[in-house]
């Protein structure tokens, strides 16, 4: 009997545990439920690694990003491939900042195509991770494409 309740005693507390970490409170200032996800800072020259530095800065990203239940989602994003090659995939990165400008996380994502040259491709619902705690803007940028051979 008693090892039966010290097993729930347990179970109880991870299970308690997991749920918070996982389920951050929703700070008191939340932010509208849908707001543009920003292109972030320029990619350094080391982005989109090797030759393919020039394609990354012709790729556009844009996203509305809304906090679903503690989890990070883009609702509705669209990739633009403004280079004249075509594109199989690209890494998108998004970082979550709060009112200060300090950076709170950053979730990569893999955007798969193809994507034509000239051409745009659109998502939804795109479920990125946990919501910080205390974040007020999402900047996403894509950092790595993968052109076609």
């Amino acid at each position: 009997m008693m090892g039966t309740v010290l097993v729930v005693l347990i179970a109880a507390g991870i299970g308690y545990y997991y749920y918070n970490k996982t389920h951050p409170p929703t700070p008191a200032n939340n932010p509208p439920a849908s707001q543009p996800a920003t292109p972030g800072n320029p990619p350094s020259s080391g982005s989109g690694g090797g030759g393919s530095a020039a394609l990354v800065n012709l790729q556009n990203f844009n996203a509305h990003w809304q906090d679903e239940n503690g989890m990070l989602v883009l609702t509705t994003a669209s990739w633009a491939n403004n280079s004249n090659v075509t594109i199989t995939s690209a890494t998108l990165q998004c970082r979550q900042f709060n009112g200060a400008g300090t950076d709170l996380s950053e979730y990569r994502w893999t955007l798969n195509g193809p994507t034509n040259a000239g051409a745009t491709s659109t998502y939804s619902n795109i479920s990125l991770g946990a919501t910080a705690s205390g974040m007020t803007r999402v900047d996403c940028e894509i950092i790595h494409v993968k052109p076609a051979s």
